[in-house]
């Protein structure tokens, strides 16, 4: 093992020791209390972490200085992994909490576990579920997903204008609807080129802006 391999696996033992101070009763200042359950935490580690938690314990709330914070728009579960990753910069289940995952990375300022959560949700997009990705990306301002989910869009184009929820698009995205008709037409005019030069005439609009 050189001395770069022993780096990182004594940073990830740090990690893994860190992750045990989570949820720890015995040598916890603070608790935050969700769906009536307690999740134990130190402040130090939340302060240095996160710009909001530094906000939180810093600005003196009433909460922060009883010892309890109550926390009344995240579920048990996604609380706790968001602390794991404050901790330990890792989470579980990360298929099953990604979505709720990128919620609470927003509103903690979170930038690693945004990463992490938009990743995986890049990486596992479908027709099923790409309007709801393109909605979570505006909504908590992930720019990288909101590409994705436009190009996904774009390249899927037959499957996606029969789908039900593909109306909501222009609905309520209508920034991200112009987006893929401005996509679709770039796409056109370089495989117009293309054709020219080839001495034929092919168009992709129909197929991919029928919905217009």
């Amino acid at each position: 093992m050189d001395t770069t391999e022993k780096e990182t696996s004594i940073k990830l033992q740090a990690l893994d020791q860190f992750e045990t101070l989570l949820n720890n009763k015995e040598f916890s200042d603070v608790k935050f209390v969700v769906e009536g359950k307690a999740i134990y935490a130190n402040k130090v580690i939340l302060i240095s972490r996160s710009s909001v938690f530094s906000a939180m314990f810093r600005n003196r709330m009433k909460e922060a200085q009883e010892g309890a914070v109550e926390i009344t728009d995240v579920e048990y579960n996604v609380m706790l992994e968001t602390l794991r990753f404050v901790y330990a910069g890792k989470v579980n289940e990360i298929e099953k909490f990604s979505k709720s995952l990128l919620a609470t990375a927003d509103k903690y300022d979170l930038g690693g576990l945004k990463e992490i959560c938009t990743d995986y949700l890049c990486t596992n997009m479908s027709v099923e579920s790409v309007v709801e990705y393109l909605s979570l990306a505006d909504l908590h301002n992930v720019q990288r997903l909101r590409e994705k989910a436009i190009k996904f869009i774009i390249d899927n184009g037959n499957a996606m204008v029969n789908r039900p929820e593909f109306d909501s698009i222009v609905d309520l995205h209508k920034g991200a609807f112009l987006d893929v008709v401005r996509a679709v037409l770039a796409r056109e005019k370089i495989e117009d080129s293309r054709s020219r030069r080839c001495g034929k005439k092919f168009s992709t609009t129909n197929n991919y802006i029928s919905f217009l």
